[in-house]
């Protein structure tokens, strides 16, 4: 499995993610959901941010894991996989249940649509193809309730040079709020398909009803 690095950081870093857990926490969400796990990494933040709310935590996250190949990397721009055991076992013991599907979002989210769950929190940051984005919000939409808070990733001030991010979806959102969330990183980040890196800010999209 090649290791490419996507973004490269660019001057003072200014992590967009200091958002999720709080607007988790601000929120009071107790189920939680996460289209593209990685390593675990933000899971457990945000995790760790409904902990702080008197209940039951509830976590369902997505992911192809280590069945992810090269090729599916490239077109996703997507960052090294973490098999679903090693992320298992890091969120292990946080206290809550934590729930993991493999596999392709076209295949497992059709049918946890159908479990009738409606998740409070919603982090999108799969794939990052326009098809796949579109697949995965097609599918959240029908996860929403009246009060779920729905996050997008890679929203890219130079999308249209790097042929990936959220962008095409975001921009089509009608019936919704959608806010455009300030903080933001800089990166020299990676094309699609291509070695050549283009200066752009990545920023966080909040969607509700």
């Amino acid at each position: 499995m090649t290791k490419v690095k996507w973004g490269i950081p660019v001057g003072i870093e200014c992590n967009r993610f200091i958002n999720l857990p709080k607007i988790v926490q601000e929120s009071k969400s107790k189920v939680l959901m996460e289209i593209g796990v990685c390593t675990g990494y933000h899971a457990k933040k945000m995790i760790l941010a409904a902990l702080e709310t008197p209940g039951k935590v509830t976590y369902y996250g997505f992911d192809l894991f280590e069945d992810i190949t090269d090729e599916m990397r490239e077109s996703e721009a997507s960052p090294p996989p973490v098999s679903k055991s090693v992320v298992k076992e890091k969120l292990r013991g946080i206290g809550v249940d934590i729930n993991l599907f493999k596999g392709f979002t076209k295949d497992t989210l059709p049918k946890f649509v159908k479990t009738g769950i409606k998740p409070d929190f919603i982090f999108i940051d799969g794939g990052h193809s326009i098809k796949t984005v579109e697949n995965d919000w097609h599918y959240v939409k029908q996860l929403m309730h009246e009060n779920t808070i729905v996050v997008f990733d890679d929203y890219m001030s130079a999308y249209d040079e790097l042929g990936w991010g959220c962008n095409p979806v975001v921009d089509t959102i009608k019936d919704y709020n959608v806010e455009i969330i300030d903080l933001s990183n800089s990166y020299m980040m990676k094309k699609a398909n291509s070695n050549e890196r283009v200066l752009t800010k990545n920023r966080l999209v909040k969607v509700w009803n």
